[in-house]
């Protein structure tokens, strides 16, 4: 089992206009939510904003994880996946909170989900609620813990893939870059 470092504050956040996970580790406790949003866009924008700056001053947060972009896709959903991220990461910014970009395919390979679907012959997906049922199962069978929504989770193994690679806890290529970013940062998980 996963245990969360008990002496900082880390919050992760696997944002998206449909439906944003969030993953909060204050010394050791944990909680999960999502943002389930189904007003126009500016609506929900504005929303993040109040949302995310009122959470980013709650508590003396250590680390800020956000997913980073993913900009080679050209859809429509990349300009609003920047807009929000854009939002989450100048909300904790604005108040001195180091933030952790860490990609889907890094904490993926990290969190062991692709060596799970090869050794399982199974594919994690999101599109059913059998699909979003094994895939939340599959979280709590690995590491203990159990999230209402898929983003939730994802945002929790945002959170466990920078520990793994804080404490070296990676395969070669996979973390260097994510390991490199807490040692920038000074934050030792």
């Amino acid at each position: 089992m996963f245990k969360t470092p008990e002496n900082l504050n880390i919050i992760s956040i696997d944002p998206s206009l449909r439906s944003t996970g969030v993953f909060m580790s204050r010394k050791g406790k944990c909680e999960s939510y999502a943002i389930q949003r189904k007003t126009p866009r500016i609506e929900t924008l504005g929303y993040f904003v109040r949302h995310f700056a009122q959470v980013a001053k709650q508590t003396k947060w250590d680390l800020c994880i956000v997913e980073n972009y993913s900009l080679a896709s050209r859809s429509s959903a990349v300009t609003i996946m920047a807009e929000i991220g854009g939002i989450i990461r100048a909300c904790f910014a604005a108040n001195d909170i180091p933030i952790l970009e860490i990609t889907p395919m890094t904490w993926k390979s990290i969190a062991g989900l692709n060596a799970w679907e090869k050794a399982s012959g199974k594919k994690l997906k999101k599109l059913t609620t059998a699909d979003r049922t094994l895939y939340r199962e599959v979280c709590f069978d690995r590491f203990g813990f159990s999230m209402d929504t898929t983003d939730e989770t994802d945002a929790f193994y945002m959170l466990w893939t920078a520990v793994a690679c804080s404490r070296g806890s990676f395969k070669k290529g996979a973390g260097s870059s994510t390991r490199y970013a807490l040692e920038e940062l000074k934050i030792k998980l």
